[in-house]
């Protein structure tokens, strides 16, 4: 559901300017405007991230989320935090589904992104001489998959690349881990 430009003059004046200033779509323009609080962590992270449509998605979509019915000040973390997650998901070192589990955590622990993924191991797996092993254990566990793989049904890649994120709870970096089975399947590389 599109949401309108508000009808309060003064969020109606900041729905204008987060359309004009930031580019943001018509929802995230709306909501932000229209409460005060996801206003100002919005225009507190503009300072670290460039990616200000993203922001504001973060923002609209998930801090709601993690709030729970408390107000927004009471959350132990800010736009440094919320812009640093963003960029971890952005350059590939956690996933879109680790960022949010990231989030939960520094809604209830606060402290830094960086630390609440380390602590609890959850920073991508590229890795080929850890993927590697699990890779071929995972083949040999699978040789009817395997071999209809290798016979043309390619399909059967999103099956393999689903065991690994499984084993590795979501970790594996995508593009790494379908390089890897393609060659370890295909032969390929060797």
């Amino acid at each position: 559901m599109t949401r309108p430009r508000p009808e309060d003059p003064a969020a109606a004046l900041r729905y204008d300017g987060l359309r004009e200033a930031h580019r943001l779509a018509t929802n995230e323009a709306s909501v932000l405007a229209q409460d005060a609080g996801l206003f100002q962590l919005f225009t507190e992270a503009l300072e670290y991230t460039v990616d200000h449509s993203g922001l504001a998605k973060w923002i609209v979509n998930e801090v709601p989320r993690v709030l729970e019915d408390r107000p927004i000040d009471t959350l132990p973390f800010g736009g440094l935090e919320l812009a640093r997650l963003l960029e971890l998901v952005s350059t590939g070192e956690v996933s879109g589904r680790t960022a949010r589990d990231v989030l939960v955590v520094l809604a209830e622990e606060g402290g830094n992104p960086d630390a609440v993924i380390e602590a609890r191991g959850w920073r991508r797996i590229s890795d080929t001489s850890t993927l590697q092993p699990m890779i071929a254990r995972l083949i040999e566990a699978n040789p009817a998959q395997a071999q209809s793989y290798r016979d043309g049904k390619t399909g059967l890649m999103g099956f393999f690349v689903g065991l690994v994120m499984k084993e590795t709870d979501g970790a594996a970096d995508p593009e790494v881990t379908q390089n890897l089975l393609r060659e370890a399947l295909t032969g390929e590389g060797e």
